[in-house]
């Protein structure tokens, strides 16, 4: 073999596919992205083919949030976002014009027009047969919690996990309770397929003050019930994360909380002063998220609408000393710009699990767009436009596809 030959020969040629494979699925999902330029072969017969997907880790492709649709003449029009709840009970509307309101999933990408939806080429769930209006609740490990409405103006409904990549999906057993589809519903889905649901209970006489918690099993296959480990007056907000085997919840009044699959553990994490926001009650009220394995709580600075801090939770071996770290400190004004002032201008919309960005939905020139910013070199990208204007407490809840089928 002459010099020039051996030069351009590729070392990893003489690699199996299958030990390729195996030792991509050892490295975080940024890193195998990065390997899909060693070669076409490397690209698209090994990382992105459907018998490697399932073994190898994926990366954030975007975000699901429920929107209200009008269907007129049975076509649908852009949808936008509700500011309330109450699409959870007003499945469907008709008005005198013969116009229909419902409610369907929406989904953001962050690929740009090159990546399109990515791997979720269902993007309005319609492989959920049977139902006419569809609201995302929860999401964990890249499946999707449902509160799904069988026909417009009656109660009936199912929980749904979906996964979108794969379009699998189970529906939840009913846990015996008659106002459900009002209770704060989260899912934690493990890398083994198995399912937790968590249901937060609610005190008949103090509303939203949560009394006992059910939780179901899918390896089980059935609800158990627990009374409340928490405070009596604890009052959770709409964000809630599954990290380090527990539900962690933000509450209102200046705590996380969180509880184990088996409600056998509860505990109370209390925030240091100066984490302290007084805009907990409004849509822009305190984050939290799991990014490169770490939990982040975001949230205003107190009477300073103009400032964010993130904050991360534990020293990198676990969160069991409830010790908060300062990570960042971020300047709203420096990124949106003087003219944006006020918080329902904009949203925070997400953390990138696999590095130090985050992402915010913004009001510009009578647009929405959808915008990253990059914490660490202070970057800001415009990743495409937003399709409804206004921001509700219902969450954007990330996607990272999953291609692991559903166990339960």
């Amino acid at each position: 073999m002459g010099r020039s030959e051996k030069r351009g020969r590729n070392p990893a040629d003489d690699l199996t596919d299958d030990l390729v494979v195996d030792i991509l699925s050892r490295l975080p999902a940024k890193s195998v992205c990065r390997f899909k330029c060693v070669s076409k072969h490397w690209r698209h017969g090994l990382i992105a083919h459907p018998d490697h997907r399932s073994k190898l880790p994926q990366t954030l492709s975007g975000f699901f949030r429920s929107s209200k649709t009008r269907i007129a003449d049975g076509t649908k029009s852009s949808p936008y976002i509700v500011n309330s709840d109450e699409d959870d009970f007003l499945a469907g509307y008709e008005s005198e014009h013969d116009t229909v309101w419902t409610t369907a999933p929406n989904f953001v990408s962050i690929l740009g027009k090159k990546g399109k939806h990515g791997v979720v080429s269902d993007p309005a769930l319609s492989f959920l047969t049977g139902y006419r209006s569809v609201v995302p609740k929860s999401c964990s490990n890249g499946l999707l919690l449902c509160l799904c409405w069988k026909v417009a103006f009656t109660s009936e409904s199912d929980y749904v996990v979906c996964n979108p990549a794969t379009q699998q999906w189970v529906t939840v057993p009913g846990n015996g309770h008659r106002f459900r589809t009002a209770m704060r519903m989260f899912l934690a889905a493990a890398a083994s397929g198995h399912l937790h649901i968590f249901a937060l209970l609610h005190d008949e006489d103090w509303e939203w003050y949560t009394e006992d918690v059910d939780i179901y099993s899918s390896e089980a296959g059935a609800w158990s019930h627990h009374e409340s480990g928490w405070a009596w007056d604890t009052k959770v907000s709409h964000r809630g994360v599954f990290h380090h085997g527990m539900l962690h919840l933000v509450t209102l009044s200046s705590t996380i909380v969180a509880v184990d699959t088996e409600g056998a553990t509860w505990r109370t994490i209390p925030l240091l002063e100066s984490m302290a926001t007084t805009y907990g009650y409004s849509s822009n009220g305190p984050f939290i998220g799991v990014s490169q394995e770490r939990f982040h709580y975001v949230s205003h600075r107190r009477r300073d609408q103009h400032t964010l801090s993130v904050w991360i939770l534990g020293d990198g071996d676990g969160d069991d000393d409830n010790q908060w770290t300062f990570r960042y400190s971020i300047n709203t004004t420096r990124i949106f710009g003087a003219r944006i002032s006020d918080l329902e201008e904009y949203s925070l919309v997400g953390i990138h699990p696999e590095c130090n960005t985050v992402f915010f939905g913004v009001k510009r020139h009578r647009k929405y767009v959808l915008l990253s910013y990059d914490m660490d070199r202070g970057k800001v990208r415009t990743l495409g436009n937003l399709r409804f204007g206004g921001w509700s407490y219902t969450p954007y809840l990330p996607c990272v596809p999953s291609f692991s089928r559903i166990v339960g």
